[in-house]
């Protein structure tokens, strides 16, 4: 759900292709969901990760809210908080193009390499951000990335900016 559709098949448009998907993650709990011709008999399935009653409700709610309330579709909240984000992250790559390229990414995965990609100076740098109260994260090598999942509920373009700004002064800083 971090992407403009419900479900990453779906953004990439391989609905008449997916016989079944997973979900877990961002919904807190786990689920398995069959096209009918693939649904598996009365036992075959061990609910393992099904969770507790409170939080598949919780995750009814959280699917609800995502579907109803603007996050989806090309202009929903998703989107528009992914283009403020990359937007910043442009600004700075300009003003420092040696130190930060990107951005790259979909929806709320929003990532970037700075110092040429470097794993020890990336890695330096997500601490010092973290320092800094900003919580992103390396990935990959040659290059290695810095990401950041967007608490897309919870952020609002200001945030964003807020973020943005401090990782610019976190860069100025080494």
């Amino acid at each position: 759900m971090r992407t403009s559709s419900l479900f990453a098949f779906q953004y990439f448009g391989l609905d008449k292709d997916v016989d079944m998907v997973n979900i877990g993650k961002n919904s807190q709990v786990c689920a398995t969901i069959y096209r009918e011709d693939h649904k598996p008999r009365p036992g075959l399935i061990s609910q393992t990760f099904t969770s507790s009653g409170s939080a598949i409700n919780a995750a009814y709610y959280m699917i609800n809210h995502i579907a109803e309330e603007g996050f989806l579709g090309e202009n929903g909240k998703t989107n528009q908080l992914h283009k403020r984000f990359s937007d910043n992250l442009e600004k700075i790559a300009a003003k420092m193009p040696d130190v930060l390229e990107g951005p790259w990414g979909v929806g709320g995965m929003v990532g970037m390499s700075v110092f040429k990609g470097d794993f020890e100076k990336s890695k330096a740098f997500t601490f010092k951000l973290f320092e800094n109260g900003v919580m992103g994260f390396i990935a990959g090598a040659n290059p290695t990335r810095v990401r950041f999942l967007v608490p897309l509920g919870a952020v609002t373009t200001d945030d964003i900016d807020n973020v943005c700004n401090i990782i610019e002064q976190t860069l100025s800083e080494m």
